[in-house]
């Protein structure tokens, strides 16, 4: 590669190395640091009919773990090996997938502590609310930061960089669709005489038609967010390929709306009739949470922190300069995460469900 090319790519690698940082921490934020842990496997799991069920539903979550921290150990080697070789290339989709493996196995070891705490006896499951809160607000995050980049950085970026940030937010607006599909579905079966076991959310009462108002409300709110997203992604395939700054003026015009659609959804989804009950967990329960959920934190602590200290070198490198403090850093942050990984792996067969000494 020539410098040109070479500082473009070093920016780029720093700002992806922020972005992986910000979807970590708001993933940290949403499972690691609340009061009460939630389920957050994709499908739904069978929790608190027995033990056996949550034991294998467990089972599954430490397998993640496990299998993740093997890869976190070998991807956080990589990084290090193509840093120094400054394989740019390898260092960007590194870190990418570094930065999925974490989330993965961050939602495997909540819903993991989530299972701990309803095995007890003395524990009640959580009833699910109406909406994915999790993932519509990881989606929100993403949408934003990416639309954020694209204002921000557009004068910089090449055209597979705007295709990668406009496919970014046709993607987390997809999830945004199906979260609130799910939660039409479930809106339909709440009525007493719907015949659906196991699912129950006062906020809608006992009138028949409160699901088919949910119904329409969130429908109008999907669609304006559907109309917003075609104007914008046909404004940035436009400026792809003709890159007038008339062009990039209508992409920040169909953006703000966008955003605004998508808050309005957000703050909606958010009122009372959505709203599930948390589990009521015993204190015994609780305590032995916190140990899995306190080794989850140091993962995504670490990985952070590596990310950090890549964005460091990247910087350094585009400056045609080497910094030895950020190369001491991100070894010392890959050897935390490989760690974090196995005392993550041991809590969870620590603290598996069953009988307790």
């Amino acid at each position: 590669m020539d410098g040109g090319v070479d500082a473009v790519d070093n920016r780029s690698i720093a700002r992806l190395c922020s972005d992986c940082a910000a979807q970590m921490q708001v993933v940290a934020e949403l499972l690691l640091l609340r009061d009460n842990v939630e389920p957050t496997a994709l499908e739904p799991v069978q929790v608190g009919s027995t033990r056996s069920n949550a034991s294998s539903s467990y089972g599954k979550c430490r397998d993640v773990v496990v299998a993740s921290t093997k890869q976190l150990a070998i991807l956080a080697h990589n990084l290090r090996v193509t840093l120094k070789d400054n394989d740019l290339d390898q260092v960007f989709d590194i870190t990418a997938q570094l930065t999925e493996v974490v989330i993965s196995l961050t939602e495997s070891a909540t819903h993991a502590a989530y299972l701990i705490g309803v095995s007890d006896s003395k524990s009640d499951p959580a009833v699910p609310g109406l909406m994915d809160r999790y993932r519509m607000m990881r989606a929100k995050q993403g949408i934003e930061a990416a639309g954020h980049k694209f204002s921000a950085n557009y004068g910089m970026m090449d055209e597979g960089e705007v295709l990668r940030v406009s496919s970014n937010i046709a993607t987390n607006l997809a999830l945004v669709s199906q979260a609130c599909e799910v939660a039409m579905r479930r809106a339909g079966i709440h009525s007493p005489t719907a015949g659906v076991p196991g699912i129950s959310h006062p906020g809608l009462g006992g009138a028949d038609d409160d699901g088919d108002v949910i119904r329409r409300q969130l429908s109008s709110c999907v669609k304006a967010l559907q109309g917003n997203t075609s104007a914008l992604l046909a404004a940035i395939k436009t400026l792809a390929e003709r890159g007038h700054n008339g062009d990039r003026a209508k992409c920040s015009l169909f953006l703000k709306p966008l955003l605004v659609a998508l808050q309005a959804l957000v703050d909606y989804t958010s009122l009372p009739e959505f709203a599930g009950r948390p589990a009521r967990l015993s204190d015994a329960a609780r305590g032995c949470q916190k140990d899995i959920l306190a080794n989850a934190m140091k993962v995504v602590s670490a990985a952070i922190q590596l990310m950090e200290g890549t964005a460091k070198l990247a910087g350094a490198a585009d400056g045609g300069g080497v910094d030895a403090a950020a190369w001491k850093n991100v070894q010392t942050c890959s050897v935390a995460l490989s760690e974090s990984g196995r005392t993550l792996s041991a809590a969870m067969r620590t603290n598996a469900p069953g009988p307790r000494k």
